[in-house]
């Protein structure tokens, strides 16, 4: 890894930074929300008779932004913190789903958040199974209507599907959602594996049927929050971790809070602009940004970015774990040839 600007240096240097360089991940990636984990994909959908199964899919959530690596990593593994895939407006019908390694099956927080409120508002609530993944169906009142939701889990992926059944309860809406439900079956195949030769695509992490009278439209999926993208080189990881907030000002305001948390962890930030690896480039893109450092007998290592594009806040890191080993100089390498090939035109 090349210090800012300078020429290279070799394994020995590494070494020394190591644990300073673990410290200040650590704080890079809570500041940003993301899981630094360990080791995507099309929707498909489940077969038999149903009518929908050949004319009607969900968009899987665009993500947006792309890049370019020197060196491709072993493996990788995704998370979304929220999305949502609305299939009707009047009366609703929406899905939405997280997957989450850090926190998987019954400590989902889609799982944990819709519980306790339904403990507190006093939901009828029962129990529920879907293709191995557990959860609870409720039902509740507001504003003179009632609402039927599912919520449950299976490893990293929690669903929801809440379901309007109007004041009278509607049979056919009820019969709509028990049908999604039913038919849903986990798709985990694209949200970890062997890094292929391109950005993992995005994905649908379940497959379903709709009910007929759904079956001809198209649904795309919306993104609300965060995305993580973790590369495995060996035993070092790369955090990639995408963020939407609420607008440019509340973005404005997590960049600065990162800056200042990254400043206490004893790093120094440098504006992008002024780095001469990237000013060209990603210095040319964000309405703000920096590059993270670490200081060792004077020479500064690179070790990450945090930059902002209106409303989206992205966070790339790097930790070293072990022996040092070729795979450590490509992980630590990793996030200077993103952020110089960055691109917000995305996948």
């Amino acid at each position: 890894m090349a210090p800012a600007g300078g020429t290279d240096h070799g394994g020995d240097d590494v070494t020394q930074a190591r644990t300073r360089l673990a410290g200040l991940v650590a704080i890079l990636v809570l500041a940003s929300g993301g899981t630094a984990c360990g080791p995507a994909g099309t929707a498909r959908w489940a077969g038999g008779a149903s009518p929908s199964a050949a004319t009607a899919r969900p968009v899987p959530p665009r993500v947006p932004f792309s890049y370019r690596l020197s060196s491709k990593p072993d493996s990788y593994e995704v998370r979304y913190d929220h999305v949502l895939i609305t299939l009707r407006e009047h009366p609703l019908l929406r899905l939405s789903f997280e997957v989450d390694p850090a926190h998987p099956d019954a400590t989902a927080r889609l799982v944990t958040q819709n519980k306790t409120t339904g403990d507190k508002e006093h939901w009828s609530m029962s129990p529920v199974a879907v293709d191995g993944g557990t959860g609870y169906r409720a039902e509740y009142p507001v504003g003179g209507e009632t609402y039927l939701l599912y919520f449950f889990a299976k490893g990293p992926i929690a669903v929801s599907l809440k379901a309007s059944l109007g004041a009278e309860r509607d049979a056919a809406a009820r019969a709509d959602a028990e049908h999604i439900v039913t038919s849903l079956r986990f798709d985990a195949s694209h949200l970890t594996g062997p890094y292929g030769d391109a950005q993992p695509a995005p994905a649908i992490p379940f497959t379903f049927d709709l009910p007929a009278r759904l079956a001809a439209a198209t649904y795309p999926a919306q993104r609300l929050d965060g995305y993580s993208l973790n590369l495995r080189y060996g035993a070092q990881k790369v955090l990639v971790n995408d963020e939407i907030l609420a607008d440019a000002p509340a973005a404005a305001a997590a960049f600065t809070d990162r800056r200042t948390r990254i400043v206490r962890a004893g790093a120094t930030p440098h504006d992008v602009r002024t780095v001469p690896a990237v000013a060209d480039s990603l210095g040319r893109l964000v309405d703000e940004g920096f590059s993270v450092h670490i200081d060792k007998d004077g020479q500064p290592y690179l070790v990450g970015f945090v930059f902002r594009h209106g409303n989206q806040l992205v966070t790339l890191s790097t930790t070293v774990e072990g022996v040092i080993t070729p795979q450590t100089l490509q992980a630590l390498q990793a996030p200077l040839d993103m952020a110089g090939s960055w691109s917000f035109t995305g996948t």
